[in-house]
């Protein structure tokens, strides 16, 4: 492991005491800068996890599921 300055000690040591309410504030502050989080990526995804798709023709994503049924089979009483 690197040895950090003590500048980013510091903001490491504040990060980590934020609340949630206070890392949205902190995102929406550093989205304002034009700083934005990079997009989350799945560990193997790449072509052999993608069907094996070649050419770098990527596949379209799934539609996620937005309604759902459920049956309750024992009422209360």
């Amino acid at each position: 492991m690197s040895q950090a300055s003590e500048k980013v000690k510091q903001i490491v040591d504040l990060f980590v005491q934020l609340n949630v309410m206070e890392l949205i504030e902190l995102q929406g502050e550093l989205e304002a800068k034009g700083i934005k989080p990079a997009a989350a990526v799945a560990v193997g995804a790449g072509p052999v996890a993608a069907g094996g798709a070649a050419g770098g023709a990527a596949a379209a994503p799934a539609e996620e599921q937005s309604t759902f049924t459920v049956i309750l089979k024992v009422g209360g009483a």
